[in-house]
């Protein structure tokens, strides 16, 4: 079994200084959403479905940077590396703030994929970096994973209030500022912080424990956040018409199972990754997915249970769904590639959690008649992602195991 952990001063520094700057990092994104009526369609009058441009549009920036990350990575420091991520982001959320029209927003849009996807990789690959060893990697990525929850909590809570109502000309201006204000706070943490970090930029060297990380290919963990954020996007936006049109759930109980399902991920990632450092982050991926996965296909027989099975069922998601996290990081890590390695995880979750919603339209619109969606076809579309989940998994962990077993 690993030994944790994170107990010497300097290392305990870099890991609160670490989930300071995620939070921050991941805080604006999350704002955006309550807030896509308020910056969009009342301030452009423009339809409502362009909400979905804009919050996948960053993809391209995400994109166009992630062959440059390693480039980036030799040749700056990463603390001066996040600030510069941070000022270029708050800038463009500065000329978003202005009234400069849809097409014109929609690019710096794209455009600000970039800077964000630098500042995340990078903080996620020095908290990798953290503690004295890899043994601890899973606990610090699971904290990641409570203070990105934490991030979105907050971020919804931001831009809800900050959105007021539809004749309040101020608030897109508002939304905008407070983003450009977070980005600019992140800059002046890693400044503050650059001491704690490494003060030159990361040379890849050879070394014998790189030979034997090699044995982890990134590519498995890839499909993990893949397939991780592809069926969380299913869940809140399938999941939650189900539960409204075929349960009669009120909006406001809906909206609290979903709101449970995120709260317990959010407690339980630390204690999940704790036990992944020793017990295996093989293993605890392993029980995670094969628990997040079936609760989900569970949810397909909810129209013939009683009301406590998907209260069950959601709330196991949220129990074995906290080992997905820091799994999914931990052995990304190990491959070695630093910055690179957390760019292709995060640009992967990027493209699950799209990918899925698109599929999910599509499915739904097939399914749909005169008489709307019937509670069969809504089972079928759990059965298909969850099994979906299930397979994707297993041909990750396989590959893992396969190339652990061959070196």
């Amino acid at each position: 079994m690993g030994h944790v952990i994170i107990h010497e001063p300097r290392f305990m520094n870099r890991t609160v200084v670490c989930l300071v700057m995620l939070l921050l990092a991941a805080l604006p994104d999350a704002m955006f959403a309550p807030a896509l009526n308020t910056i969009l369609v009342d301030r452009y009058g423009v339809p409502i479905e362009n909400g979905f441009w804009f919050m996948s549009v960053n993809l391209a920036g995400m994109l166009l940077v992630l062959p440059l990350l390693p480039w980036l990575r030799r040749t700056m420091a990463p603390a001066m590396l996040i600030a510069l991520a941070g000022i270029t982001n708050g800038v463009l959320y500065g000329l978003m703030a202005l009234p400069i029209g849809l097409p014109a927003t929609l690019v710096l849009r794209g455009l600000e994929g970039a800077p964000d996807l630098v500042s995340l990789a990078v903080v996620l690959s020095l908290l990798g970096q953290a503690g004295q060893s890899r043994t601890g990697s899973g606990l610090r990525f699971g904290l990641a994973g409570t203070t990105m929850m934490f991030a979105l909590f907050v971020g919804l809570i931001i831009g809800g209030f900050s959105s007021g109502s539809g004749e309040d000309a101020g608030a897109p201006l508002r939304i905008f500022l407070i983003a450009s204000v977070e980005c600019g706070l992140l800059a002046v943490v890693a400044v503050a912080a650059r001491r704690l970090f490494p003060r030159t930029a990361e040379v890849i060297k050879r070394t014998e424990r790189a030979e034997r990380d090699r044995k982890y290919p990134v590519w498995p963990a890839m499909v993990f956040m893949f397939s991780d954020r592809g069926l969380a996007g299913v869940l809140s936006v399938a999941g939650a018409l189900y539960m409204e049109t075929i349960l009669d759930f009120s909006p406001r109980l809906t909206s609290s199972l979903l709101a449970m399902t995120v709260l317990l991920l959010a407690i339980c990632n630390g204690p999940l990754g704790f036990l992944a450092d020793n017990f295996g982050l093989l293993r605890i991926r392993a029980i995670s997915a094969a628990g997040y996965g079936l609760c989900f296909m569970g949810i397909a027989l909810s129209a013939w249970m009683p009301m406590g099975w998907i209260v069950a069922m959601m709330g196991f998601m949220g129990l074995a769904g906290a080992g997905l996290i820091p799994t999914a990081f931990s052995l990304g890590s190990r491959h070695g590639g630093g910055a690179t390695d957390m760019g292709l995880l995060q640009t992967a979750g990027q493209w699950g959690y799209f990918a899925a919603i698109a599929i999910c339209g599509v499915l739904v619109s097939a399914s749909e008649s005169d008489k709307g969606i019937a509670a069969e076809d809504w089972s079928l579309i759990f059965l298909v992602f969850g099994i979906a989940y299930l397979v994707l998994n297993l041909i990750a962990m396989v590959g893992i195991s396969w190339r652990r077993l061959v070196r």
